[in-house]
């Protein structure tokens, strides 16, 4: 199953079930552990920490974009996973 990428042709009944649970349960995952990490990081203490967690989550994510061919945004193909940082 590619969480990038949502089927919609010939699938099984129970498939998008499936797929919202694989998707949300890849999502949950991932965010509980980034969320416990990030809540500690409030002050002007841990500056430094919090911006070393967010250097290593914009590589993850270049990384992802880079493994699934994302490099247009302006371009963006139907049923993906749209994201959009501006800073």
């Amino acid at each position: 199953m590619n969480v990038n990428v949502r089927e919609l042709g010939n699938h099984v009944e129970f498939e998008p079930n499936t797929y919202y649970a694989a998707f949300s349960g890849e999502l949950e995952a991932s965010a509980c552990a980034m969320w416990a990490l990030a809540l500690h990081l409030k002050d002007d203490e841990t500056l430094s920490h919090t911006r070393r967690l967010l250097d290593h989550c914009f590589s993850a994510v270049r990384t992802w974009f880079d493994a699934v061919g994302f490099t247009d945004p302006d371009n963006t193909r139907p049923h993906n996973l749209n994201w959009e940082y501006k800073a």
